[in-house]
């Protein structure tokens, strides 16, 4: 009888079919976009590896659970309006078009997705499919090059601005410290005048500081003890904390690895910071620097203030430039700290909470070994 019958010409079509299906899901597994597919009464049936890294979510932790887990408050209720309907009319909304959102992690961020939509018929009912594009990266190139562009710009202006307006500040200070000798002048005058030199002073600080945030940084790179930049940091501004009757303390494991880094720079960013949470805090309080190691990745640096803290609205905007709380601040303090912190492949950002104080979290990576020190900005 021969061996090729029908029934077994019909199993293996069935395991072509099934290795044919093995192989798409393959494909989707290992697919850089996430796929989420809900059924029609808009539950989590399937979702692949790269929607659980870009949601932070296991599979098992939402099958069977409403998509509205992963959407903004906004947003529910709209795409299961959207699955109805095409469940009921099988006309579609949106169906075979891309548009861009807002999606929310596991965490609460948010951030903005671009999604493609489609819907099929599977045995006696719908699927709808989501494919996601995670564009924070893309988004944030973006910026960064936007960000260069500016900052190219500003630092033309500030050059020249700068050149014509240090000349006659040198000018005014130094006729004004002449004129402050003068024995005869009355202590009205004598007021006038230490105000003029403080006002210079504090135009020329701001003329530096223009000049650090607008110019490409060059940096020195070499392996770098953090405790010891961190101590000498305190050398120097712990005098002044005293005299303001805030105590600085260092809190660190003492044997911290090296890290890739320009001492000096990364200096300028911990006298920013800690300047910082002594400006909020009150006489009789502390300012803790505290660093840790995160095993196989880098070093954490927190300095811990015990200020008034600041509110949800300023904590949104205090890492744009020129954007400040004091009155006589500049805002270009901590944005150039975070170019600084970025330019080392590091992150700084800050919590808070009003009347309890204000945390600025430092992390910077450690060297791999084949790791070549970061590149520094064009000029």
């Amino acid at each position: 009888m021969d061996g090729n019958t029908p029934e077994k010409e019909h199993r293996l079509t069935f395991q072509e079919m099934a290795q044919e299906l093995e192989k798409y899901r393959q494909i989707l597994e290992t697919a850089s976009d996430g796929f989420v597919t809900v059924n029609a009464n808009h539950e989590i049936v399937y979702l692949n590896r790269a929607a659980e890294r870009i949601f932070g979510f296991k599979r098992q932790e939402v099958l069977g659970s409403d998509l509205d887990v992963l959407l903004p408050p906004e947003y529910v209720g709209r795409h299961r309006r959207y699955v109805e309907r095409y469940a009921r009319t099988g006309r579609p909304h949106i169906h075979g078009q891309r548009i861009e959102v807002e999606a929310v992690r596991r965490d609460g961020t948010r951030f903005p997705a671009s999604l493609g939509f489609s819907a099929a018929e599977v045995g006696s009912g719908m699927l709808f499919t989501a494919r996601i594009r995670d564009l924070s990266e893309q988004r944030g190139l973006a910026e960064k090059v936007r960000q260069s562009q500016r900052l190219a710009m500003l630092g033309r202006m500030v050059a020249m601005v700068g050149h014509e307006i240090r000349t006659p500040l040198v000018l005014i200070g130094g006729f004004a410290s002449q004129v402050l000798k003068d024995p005869g002048l009355s202590p009205k005058s004598r007021h006038k005048l230490s105000v003029v030199l403080e006002e210079v002073a504090r135009l020329e600080a701001l003329l530096d500081e223009l000049r650090d945030f607008s110019s490409p940084n060059t940096y020195q790179w070499r392996e770098v003890d953090l405790t010891e930049v961190v101590e000498r940091v305190a050398e120097l501004i712990r005098p002044s904390l005293q005299e303001q009757g805030i105590a600085l303390e260092i809190e660190s494991p003492g044997d911290l690895p090296m890290v890739l880094a320009d001492a000096d720079r990364l200096s300028q960013v911990f006298i920013n910071l800690i300047s910082n949470a002594a400006q909020a805090s009150s006489p009789g309080s502390r300012v803790v620097v505290r660093l840790e190691l995160r095993p196989g990745d880098g070093i954490i640096c927190r300095v811990i203030d015990q200020g008034k803290g600041i509110s949800p609205e300023d904590l949104r905007h205090v890492m744009e430039p020129f954007y400040t709380t004091r009155d006589r601040g500049t805002g270009l303090g901590l944005p150039v700290a975070l170019r600084i912190v970025e330019e080392h492949g590091g992150t700084l950002k800050l919590t808070s909470q009003l009347d309890q104080g204000t945390t600025a979290e430092v992390f910077l990576p450690l060297p791999r070994a084949s790791a070549q020190p970061p590149a520094s900005p064009e000029a």
